[in-house]
């Protein structure tokens, strides 16, 4: 685990509290981070996951949260939220993907 990452799923004190914490990398996508995020709360392996796109589409989620064309963050405040498998994901304006 890097130190952008932060697994909490054995810590969690409440239902509240997100099982995974993941900050975006500069070299991977909002839909990468998703999946990352939510592989560090699976037992199942990333390439037997069920697809992130039974659950949203990866190309509008990284359209929202993705850098501009000219290089700038995204102008969107608020968050996605959806569930995939057994879990929540939630998606911040900033990039950060919760998963409950």
């Amino acid at each position: 685990m890097n130190s952008e990452e932060r697994t909490t799923s054995a810590d969690a004190e409440s239902a509240n509290d997100p099982a995974a914490v993941c900050e975006p990398n500069s070299h991977e996508t909002t839909t990468e981070a998703v999946v990352r995020a939510l592989s560090s709360v699976s037992t199942t392996p990333k390439t037997e996951m069920e697809p992130i796109y039974a659950a949203v589409d990866p190309d509008a989620l990284n359209s929202l949260f993705g850098p501009r064309e000219n290089g700038t963050p995204p102008e969107f405040g608020g968050h996605v939220g959806f569930d995939h498998a057994s879990h929540h994901v939630r998606v911040e304006s900033d990039g950060t993907v919760l998963v409950y």
